[in-house]
């Protein structure tokens, strides 16, 4: 599996997780519970609760959601989406609970990232459904409480790094430059019998064979969702670029809060890019989706930061 394992800001919430990761991000599975190994090979997915996370902002990069702190308000420092570390200093080596210490070790080499809130339990570290995982033979080790109070006590939030690794142990730079387009709609015909539907995998609009051009626009603003560490600066270079197959075109309105309209993108079809500084906030996006005609066709757009 090749991808990220988080959403971007244009599919924000791909996955149950507050953070919008998939459950499966992050778990100790299985299969390495006991397969030998010193740590597990990858970072954990660990919960906090509400006197531990941040209210505001109460989600980072790269996570692209958090839970509400409306009605039970969060009042601690650290962010969903945070990677948690212990330090290298911290002394492993007299943990007395084999599955533990492999837990902590993990911790010191690659973390656990703050994927989810959770009720009155410190920290939690997710392990999958029937692993029989345990720190423990017995109901209560005062031992293992203790040590994981020490590891409460440990965690630090990892601010910068001087460089980051994949999980092949190469150097690697972590993305930044996002997508800031969904395709997703809703939609809804302005010309032409029949409506493309949006498909996830292609992260496009796909229209059925038709002999007539089919024109379909979402006015509604929730192609752009507002994610605080990727929303552009005002006036900053955007660029627009179409993926489009079968002659299908995209094209994009912005409207300013009097309806009035400060950029119009044209019809672009595949591989076709414009460019245009970023509006105020209270602008208005409207993106079309058009067909080509002939055997079935799609079309899809990127939003990410332009030249200057």
């Amino acid at each position: 599996i090749e991808g990220r394992g988080w959403g971007d800001p244009a599919h924000y919430f791909q996955g149950s997780r507050a953070a919008g990761v998939p459950t499966s991000a992050g778990l100790m599975r299985k299969h390495e519970i006991n397969d030998g190994e010193a740590v597990y090979h990858h970072a954990l997915a660990m919960s906090l609760t509400f006197n531990a996370l941040a209210a505001n902002p109460n989600f980072i990069y790269p996570a692209t959601s958090g839970d509400s702190v409306v009605q039970t308000p969060n009042t601690g420092m650290i962010p969903e989406g945070a990677l948690m570390m212990l330090p290298p200093s911290y002394d492993t080596s007299k943990i007395a609970s084999p599955a533990l210490r492999k837990v902590a070790d993990t911790l010191k080499l690659h973390g656990a990232y703050v994927v989810d809130r959770n009720y009155g339990t410190p920290f939690t570290i997710y392990v999958e459904n029937g692993a029989d995982f345990k720190m423990s033979t017995s109901s209560w080790d005062n031992a293992v409480a203790a040590e994981l109070d020490r590891i409460r006590a440990g965690l630090r939030q990892v601010i910068s790094a001087k460089t980051w690794m994949d999980g092949n142990n190469q150097a690697m730079v972590p993305e930044k430059v996002f997508n800031r387009l969904s395709m997703r709609g809703p939609w809804q015909a302005q010309t032409g019998p029949l409506l493309g539907v949006f498909d996830t995998l292609a992260q496009a609009v796909v229209f059925p064979a038709t002999s007539t051009r089919v024109t379909q626009v979402n006015y509604s603003g929730r192609g752009l969702n507002k994610i605080s560490w990727s929303s552009p600066k005002v006036g900053s270079i955007q660029r627009l670029t179409a993926s489009a197959k079968g002659g299908a075109k995209l094209r994009m309105t912005v409207h300013d809060k009097s309806g009035a309209k400060l950029f119009d993108s044209g019809e672009l079809g595949a591989g076709e890019s414009t460019q245009f500084p970023w509006p105020a906030a209270e602008a208005r996006f409207v993106v079309y989706a058009i067909s080509g005609v002939g055997p079935s066709s799609l079309v899809r757009g990127d939003l990410v930061d332009g030249g200057t």
